[in-house]
């Protein structure tokens, strides 16, 4: 069995590298069913090797089928006449449009080479998580080895957390350090006041800019 399933991997290879014709497609449909029946099937293995080996090969064929579903869903999404792509994802198809959208958006970033197909998760959801990530932020999850096939949902999404509260602490620091230099130019700007004051009188009559408090203009007393 082991041997034919390496042949039928061969042949299903040789198939998939040739551009298949509309009559092609339809009469080796029922073999490909077949084939696929058997590439598939679940065979006793004779040592933990052989159940790791088949167990990463179809786990790894999981990622490859989804990446497939996001490339038919982009080419879908970019030619098909308008609302025809929506009714599709919504009628049509055996997953939600949430789904669709989340398997789309993984191809389109393989696509884009934000991220590359080896290195993609093998789950679809997982895989999504990267695609939240800022550029920067990408880089330093690839920095720490968290973008990669076998990678954790749990683990992108506490990276994400890690993210988003690094930058809250970072706009919050920001904040307090420019209320503090606003608070210096105001004690510069009321001791200039000061000094023009005391050299050139105070006019009754003339406005007075008051600084600080409610920040409003009034006439002085």
């Amino acid at each position: 069995m082991a041997l034919s399933r390496r042949a039928l991997e061969r042949q299903r290879e040789a198939e998939e590298s040739t551009e298949p014709t509309a009559s092609s497609q339809v009469a080796t449909l029922p073999a490909r069913h077949r084939m696929e029946g058997i590439v598939n099937a679940v065979v006793p293995q004779a040592d933990v090797e052989g159940y790791v080996r088949e167990i990463n090969r179809l786990w790894h064929e999981a990622r490859d089928k989804f990446l497939a579903i996001g490339g038919y869903l982009i080419q879908a999404k970019e030619t098909l006449p308008h609302g025809e792509y929506e009714k599709m994802i919504e009628t049509r198809l055996p997953f939600k449009p949430a789904a669709a959208l989340r398997i789309r958006t993984v191809a389109e970033a393989v696509r884009r080479e934000q991220l590359r197909r080896e290195e993609v998760p093998c789950s679809y959801n997982t895989a999504y998580e990267l695609t939240l990530l800022a550029p920067d932020e990408l880089e330093e999850a690839k920095a720490r080895n968290l973008v990669r096939p076998d990678v954790y949902l749990r683990e992108i999404k506490a990276f994400r957390a890690e993210m988003r509260e690094s930058i809250g602490l970072d706009r919050r620091a920001a904040l307090k350090r420019e209320r503090a230099r606003i608070v210096r130019e105001l004690d510069q700007l009321h001791a200039r006041l000061a000094e023009i004051d005391a050299e050139i009188g105070r006019d009754t009559c003339e406005e007075s800019v008051v600084i600080g408090g409610d920040g409003e203009t009034g006439e002085t007393p």
